[in-house]
């Protein structure tokens, strides 16, 4: 009998197949790449070969270009799981090993957004298509523009929303011209794109993203204003981190700095800025012997410079002692702050409009083995830098490590 290679050939066919070994492809007819509906019939009767002829295509030579789907493992021996990973990823059409690195090494990215793209290029982003691909009540249609399915190229590229923002956004680019494979996008992007380019490409492929999730789980209609509203956070937010950065390798120096003859392990400059009337920012950074602890940028509600100092200092040990440090220095632009928390009696006198949060920073200095020290303002340049970026956020930013960027 012929091999079940059509499952209702066997189950409704009586017949015997003479020829055991006859194949699927000597039931077609050669030269035309179509069935021969009378052998079909004569071995499996009118019904199974009407079957086979609604929905079945016949084999064909030449059916396509070979490519090879086995890519070498890191052990060099061949295994099923790897070649089921080979086909089914998005990566066996990429120079894996480069791409991945650039993923994680390019550009000024903030980590969010580079673990963002590592999962679109993965097809492992909750699209409508992939949803439906796995549930028998999904609906693939695009939620933005309720026209085409969405995949990840549609959803990134094709939508009439996102090639709107492309072409209106930082990179004026047309993704109508682009190719239809989206590994061969990014594969191209990244032998072409400078670190600059690939930087303002992921952040405007996030917040693409952004505001498609803000239709889908907030029932917001996206609009180019919020696009633009959510790149300029994004890349607000990743200047600051870039900066933080660059200046690293900023240490305390004796020289125009009062600092004490023993100085501690864990060291953490603040800084504060204001703005009339009420605008201000805070920004700190620790650091254990040079090492970065972790930094912080953001917004505060401030009615004079002083105040925003002291609401920095403030953030900064309760930062410090959240991260478990039994003792640190930490470092002002501000003399009179630095002699106030310092002062051997509570501080009376401590000027009214910052006067309940000096009390309690003075407190916290005596409670722990903590110190604060008067620093000029031109040793105090990355706190700075994070004061006056945090007044222009909406929310604050916490890091913990410096990204790996290359400029």
């Amino acid at each position: 009998m012929v091999q079940p290679w059509f499952e209702r050939a066997v189950e409704s066919s009586r017949q015997t197949v003479t020829n055991r070994g006859m194949c699927v492809r000597d039931l077609v007819i050669e030269g035309t790449g179509t069935w021969n509906a009378e052998l079909l019939i004569q071995i499996f009767g009118h019904q199974v070969c009407l079957q086979i002829l609604t929905n079945i295509q016949p084999p064909r030579d030449g059916a396509g270009e070979d490519r090879l789907v086995f890519i070498d493992s890191s052990t060099g021996a061949f295994s099923v799981k790897q070649a089921y990973k080979n086909i089914t990823s998005p990566r066996h059409n990429m120079q894996s090993s480069k791409v991945w690195k650039l993923v994680w090494r390019k550009g000024s990215i903030l980590p969010r957004i580079r673990v963002f793209i590592w999962k679109l290029l993965h097809g492992a982003l909750p699209l409508a298509k992939n949803l439906a691909s796995r549930t028998s009540r999904g609906d693939p249609t695009c939620v933005v523009c309720q026209h085409d399915d969405e995949d990840v190229l549609h959803m990134l590229f094709m939508c009439p929303f996102a090639r709107a923002c492309w072409l209106r956004g930082p990179l004026a680019l047309r993704t109508d011209r682009l190719s239809c494979d989206l590994p061969s996008i990014f594969t191209w992007i990244f032998d072409h794109s400078s670190e600059e380019t690939w930087t303002d490409m992921a952040n405007t492929a996030w917040a693409v993203w952004r505001c498609r999730n803000e239709k889908v789980y907030g029932g917001k209609v996206p609009t180019f204003e919020r696009f633009q509203q959510i790149l300029n956070l994004i890349s607000r937010e990743a200047r600051i981190v870039a900066v933080a950065h660059l200046k690293k390798g900023a240490r305390v120096e004796e020289e125009g700095a009062q600092v004490s003859s023993s100085l501690k392990v864990y060291r953490c400059m603040v800084d504060g800025s204001w703005k009339p009337p009420w605008r201000g920012g805070i920004g700190f950074v620790v650091e254990e012997d040079g090492v970065l602890k972790g930094y912080r940028a953001a917004p505060c509600t401030v009615c004079c410079p002083l105040q925003a100092e002291v609401v920095a200092l403030k953030e900064a040990i309760l930062f410090v002692k959240g991260l478990g440090l039994q003792s640190c220095s930490f470092f002002t632009d501000n003399q009179i702050l630095a002699q106030t928390s310092m002062a051997q009696q509570p501080p009376l006198d401590a000027d009214w409009r910052a006067y309940k949060e000096i009390q309690e920073i003075w407190g916290l200095l005596k409670e722990n083995d903590f110190e604060c020290l008067h620093i000029g303002r031109s040793h105090n340049g990355l706190a700075d830098y994070l004061a006056k970026g945090g007044s222009t956020l909406d929310e604050g930013y916490t890091g913990y490590s410096y990204p790996a960027f290359n400029f």
